[in-house]
């Protein structure tokens, strides 16, 4: 993962358990096999608005960022480590906002311990969090 730009705000959401399985480094966006992803990188596209893909192993990737294959979802005891990495991605590329697409945590538990992460990140860095249901 390259050093990352510096930016305001951000469109953010999780990455997907579905990737291509290809073997070496290839862009974060193509990694990932999500209409979500892509909808919403479509929307930073349009809305002239960084985006980032939130990944429950690297943190915060950009879109162009070179990832290997993995498998590794955010479970509630990693969720302290990951805050603590994310608080660094935010100071490092001085982001002020995160505009968080997510889906409803009472439907999608799955979800929970992302959202805290994020939610401890923010906090520990001013960093103001808007929540956008999808």
């Amino acid at each position: 993962v390259k050093p990352k730009e510096k930016y305001s705000t951000i469109y953010c959401t999780t990455c997907s358990k579905e990737k291509i399985t290809h073997e070496g480094n290839i862009p974060a966006i193509k990694r990932y096999v999500s209409e979500r992803i892509t909808s919403i990188h479509r929307l930073s596209i349009d809305n002239n608005i960084p985006f980032m893909i939130y990944s429950g192993k690297f943190g915060l990737l950009s879109p162009d960022d070179c990832i290997p294959y993995y498998d590794c979802k955010l479970q509630n005891e990693g969720v302290k480590a990951m805050a603590s990495q994310l608080s660094n991605q935010l100071a490092e590329c001085e982001i002020r906002t995160v505009v968080f697409f997510c889906k409803n945590l009472k439907l999608n538990k799955e979800w929970r311990p992302y959202y805290e992460a994020m939610t401890q990140a923010c906090a520990m860095n001013n960093v103001e969090l808007c929540l956008e249901l999808i």
